[in-house]
Parts: structure tokens; sequence; C-alpha cells
């Protein structure tokens, strides 16, 4: 896991340490390999191009996504969605939302797209175009989705919103988010901190109540705490 001005990495197959191994292998090389995900599936591949452009390789990760393209031309849809962190990485944002349009809004492929987008919006800080994406995703879809790229940009984007939510002080809806985040089964180790967060998340959220309320967060502050306890003494 890794933060990049607020947004949160879940589950690459490698870690950033070999990622940028690998990548400066190819730079020296002069030759990007298709099959440096080592594995030879495309998963691990599209997971590998978002680790080019975390690492901030757009046009190395262009070359993958055009050698994908021919090897996997069945998953057209699915390679779209990379194609488009590669015009939001580049600030293309309007070729991405064209992309976007061209598919059936319902589509997994179009809303891992658009959150990807609201994530871009984001880290270049667009806030007010973020948070509209954002809060027009999770309005409109309450359950954790099933398909693997739009629950990789899930993931990513709930972190984020909640975030954004915290530094506006809206501390309600941030526990709200990460409660969307924790219940999509991330990582141990990141789940534990996430739990923490809004753990103390809830205790600032009933400094400000009163009643039943502040006892609710309290008593979910408490709750989250004896489970972290319960899992070991990392945090």
């Amino acid at each position: 896991m890794r933060i990049e001005r607020g947004v949160m990495s879940f589950s690459r197959p490698f870690g950033s340490l070999a990622c940028a191994l690998m990548v400066t292998a190819f730079l020296l090389s002069g030759r990007l390999c298709p099959r440096a995900a080592a594995a030879d599936d495309l998963d691990a591949e599209l997971q590998f191009v978002s680790g080019l452009l975390e690492l901030g390789f757009p046009d190395y990760a262009e070359r993958l996504v055009n050698d994908l393209e021919t090897r996997y031309p069945a998953a057209k849809n699915r390679i779209a969605v990379e194609r488009t962190e590669i015009l939001i990485a580049k600030r293309k944002f309007d070729e991405a939302e064209q992309i976007i349009k061209s598919l059936p809004a319902s589509s997994p492929q179009a809303q891992a797209m658009s959150l990807a987008l609201a994530n871009g919006y984001y880290r270049f800080r667009e806030q007010d175009k973020a948070k509209q994406l954002y809060e027009q995703y999770f309005n409109q879809n309450k359950n954790v989705p099933t398909d693997p790229d739009l629950l990789r940009f899930y993931r990513n984007a709930a972190y984020t919103y909640g975030q954004m939510l915290k530094a506006t002080g809206d501390l309600r809806d941030t526990v709200r988010a990460y409660d969307l985040l924790l219940n999509s089964n991330p990582e141990k180790g990141i789940a534990r901190r996430l739990m923490a967060e809004q753990a103390d998340i809830c205790v600032k959220v009933a400094e400000q109540a009163s009643g039943n309320e502040r006892n609710d967060y309290l008593n979910k502050a408490a709750k989250i705490c004896k489970d972290i306890q319960w899992g070991g003494y990392d945090i």
C-alpha cells in the first residue's frame, strides 16, 4: 500500500521497489517487455500498467497497453480502462471523458474509468470535479463491486473520497466512506490501519455530538479498538 497525494493504492502484484527496478531495466534496455508483470495473464499486466503510471511512466504504460490490445483483442473494454488512466496521467481529461461516454454507463469498465477520472481530478487538485464524480457513483451504487477492475478503483476512490470529506470537516460521512472501503475486504494490514483511522474519526465525531448519537459513535470506536486489539499488536 502507498498513498500519493491522498490516493491509496491497493493490492499491487509487486512492491513499488520491485516495480521501480523493472522500469529501470526497461529504460536501460530501450524496450518494454510485455510479460514483465511476473505473471503471464491479463489481470497482472493491467495492474502493471497502473504501477507504471504510479511511478510516472505514462509513455511506457501506453506502449504496454498497445501491446495488450494486440494480444488480447477480446478484452478491449478492460484494456480501455488503462487507456483512460494513461490519458488522465497526461491530464487529457476531455479525451478520457469521451472514452467513458462511449460505453454504457452501467458497465463495470465505464464505472471504473469514472472513478479513475475522479481520482485524477483529486490528484491534480480539481476538488469540485472529483467530489461530483465520487458522489455520483457512491450515491447510485450501495454495494461493493465484484468486477476486479472496478473493485481496484473503488477502493482507491472510497479512501480518497473519505479524505476529501475529512478535510472539509464532514466527519460523519467520512466514517461512512471508511465503512464502504472496509466492506470491500482489503488486505488485513490495510484494513487494520483503516480501522485505526476510523476509530479516531468516530471519537472526533463524538466530541461534537450529544445524547444517543455521541454514545453510538463512542461505542463504534470502542468496538473497532477491540477488534484491532484481538488482531495483534502491529498497530
